[in-house]
């Protein structure tokens, strides 16, 4: 019978940095558009775990866009080429207000 590798030989857990990719999906509720907050909260909560443990933690985040879109008043889909590049820059900018 092969051994049960031990919790504490887990690669998360020696790593001295962990990088915690946040995708829109994750950080902006579908349905509303809005934060989630909830999800959010639990989130930190793991990441001050790793912190406490002396890991350093880096997150990333796709989300501004999609909180952007939203504050701007603008519908889910895709953008026409020549309004792409302007409006993802005006809903990156509102959206990381709101991270």
């Amino acid at each position: 019978m092969p051994a049960r590798p031990s919790i504490l030989a887990s690669p998360l857990l020696q790593a001295r940095r962990v990088v915690v990719k946040v995708g829109s999906a994750l950080l902006v509720d579908q349905e509303t558009g809005r934060l989630n907050r909830a999800w959010l909260e639990t989130l930190v909560e793991d990441l001050l775990r790793l912190r406490k443990r002396g890991q350093q933690v880096i997150l990333v985040s796709s989300g501004a866009i999609a909180l952007g879109r939203r504050h701007l008043g603008l519908a889910k889909g895709s953008l026409r080429l020549d309004e792409k590049h302007h409006l993802v820059l005006a809903m990156r900018t509102f959206g990381q207000r709101c991270i």
